[in-house]
């Protein structure tokens, strides 16, 4: 269970972005628990900013994976797909070069780069070829909608997706999908942070029990949650 690459963590912090060590850490265990229980699988992420969670990923990659990106990259994009008020931030603040040059210092190769929306996805990775995909993208409910049933078609059955503020007070679109996701669709609810969502669409029962002893070895403060029959593991930052 070792990574591909190993990440100057430190250096990873300086790059902007919203990628906390906790979720680093989940990122981490849940991708090497799949590469260790033979799940093997490319990896997606669908809104890149400027690059922290893709290099992370990246160094997870094992061989005859990939990495497929997918972000607007500053391209036009209309205020019900990103957000009312957030379209001046996206094409002041994102920049392909920019992401290019994190990615590529820390990896020494770029990922497949889709430039453009993420309900392009599916036009550019293979159906069940996947085995992890982290959504953050546009945060409007029904581009949350699509992205949620892009990743069920693009994962392996025992894949999992990672959805990006899910309780975020200015996202409450995203919150909506997901939760609707789980209670009127069939996404099984794995584990929360404080910002991300993690759920599959197979029954990850030895996955689940894995991650609790790895959590109680490590530490870290979680509790477990009943939602509508299903547990749901909540982990919390370390007050160390």
């Amino acid at each position: 269970m070792t990574t591909s690459h190993a990440l100057d963590l430190q250096r990873l912090q300086q790059i902007p972005g919203w990628f906390s060590p906790l979720d680093q850490m989940l990122f981490g265990w849940l991708l090497k628990w799949q590469s260790a229980h033979g799940l093997s699988g490319d990896l997606v992420e669908m809104g890149v900013y400027k690059g922290k969670s893709a290099i992370f990923m990246g160094a997870h990659l094992t061989s005859n994976e990939s990495l497929i990106v997918c972000d607007l990259f500053g391209r036009p994009a209309s205020e019900e797909d990103i957000g009312a008020g957030a379209s001046q931030f996206y094409r002041d603040r994102l920049c392909r070069q920019d992401f290019e040059t994190n990615y590529s210092s820390f990896l020494g190769t770029l990922p497949r780069i889709v430039e453009g929306p993420s309900s392009t996805i599916l036009e550019h990775v293979p159906a069940s070829s996947a085995r992890f995909v982290h959504i953050d993208a546009a945060h409007r409910y029904h581009n949350v909608c699509q992205d949620i049933a892009s990743a069920k078609t693009m994962l392996h059955p025992d894949g999992v997706v990672v959805l990006d503020d899910y309780r975020t007070a200015h996202t409450p679109g995203v919150a909506a999908a997901v939760w609707n996701a789980v209670l009127r669709g069939d996404l099984i609810p794995l584990c929360v942070s404080e910002s991300k969502f993690y759920g599959t669409w197979r029954p990850a029962h030895q996955c689940r029990q894995d991650l609790s002893e790895w959590l109680i070895a490590r530490g870290l403060p979680h509790d477990v949650h009943d939602i509508d029959g299903r547990p749901l593991i909540r982990v919390s930052p370390s007050k160390k």
